[in-house]
């Protein structure tokens, strides 16, 4: 199953992503028929062991502040791969701060499957989770839904439309 990304000595180590459960073009851009969204979308998944939010480049349509990454962040795969960031830019959620909407961004080629929202950066800063059966939802300190996701019935992982990360 799905293994926590954790943090030590600014390195990352990835536990999840070596074996992907599809194809790297279903991967990319999925569908969601029978998830009750009945369109192509870009995936994240919503990560509750993530210690940041790991974008693919083209997942980031809807960053702030989008530039190259001055500072890249090193990632290690079980398999001993190392990736680097690239480029860096930030949620468009008003309702928090900078720490909680910082993303690091990867390579397509280097992030194969699936870009991740670290659920633990969200609720840092102060927002908070919630997880039934078939869906998730991120509420902001004020109790507003920011983030909405549905749960993959192949691999039971809860995926985000990237491209609804904005402001409403």
């Amino acid at each position: 199953m799905h293994t926590p990304i954790t943090k030590q000595n600014n390195i990352n180590y990835i536990a999840s992503l070596s074996t992907p459960p599809h194809p790297p073009s279903i991967i990319t851009t999925g569908s969601t028929t029978g998830t009750g969204m009945d369109q192509k979308f870009h995936r994240a998944a919503g990560d509750s062991g993530a210690s940041g939010h790991y974008f693919r480049v083209s997942d980031t349509a809807k960053l702030t502040n989008l530039k190259v990454t001055t500072d890249p962040i090193a990632v290690t795969f079980p398999n001993g791969n190392v990736i680097h960031s690239v480029q860096s830019g930030y949620l468009q959620l008003p309702t928090l701060t900078s720490k909680g909407c910082q993303v690091d961004v990867f390579r397509d080629e280097d992030l194969t499957e699936f870009s991740l929202v670290a659920i633990g950066q969200l609720c840092d800063d102060d927002c908070t989770a919630h997880y039934d059966k078939t869906k998730m939802w991120i509420t902001d300190k004020y109790g507003t839904d920011i983030i909405q996701g549905a749960r993959d019935p192949e691999t039971g992982l809860y995926m985000i439309d990237t491209n609804t990360l904005m402001p409403s």
